[in-house]
């Protein structure tokens, strides 16, 4: 994936904004039990490596978003959930 990034054809703008999610996906995913603990049962926005908005409530974080001038589309916004949930996943066969 990351190679596809950095070789492909994409705009130059867009490939710097896909590294950054990337960033902030790993950021996430490296930081998860720290942001379970810190914010439980919230949902924590994550740009540029930090935490920029918390709330319990989506949309009213996705709002907080915006105000800050942040796009919610270029943030990593997960559920910290206390909760230990097991998904199941069906897919289709053609």
């Amino acid at each position: 994936m990351i190679k596809k990034i950095h070789n492909s054809t994409v705009p130059p703008e867009i490939k710097e904004r896909l590294i950054k999610f990337r960033e902030d996906s790993q950021f996430v995913d490296q930081h998860h039990d720290e942001l379970v603990q810190k914010y439980p049962d919230q949902w924590p926005a994550v740009y540029n490596n930090q935490v920029d908005a918390v709330n319990d409530d989506f949309e009213a974080l996705l709002e907080e978003l915006r105000t800050k001038g942040i796009s919610p589309g270029e943030t990593v916004i997960e559920l910290m959930s206390t909760e230990k949930v097991t998904w199941i996943l069906a897919g289709r066969s053609k």
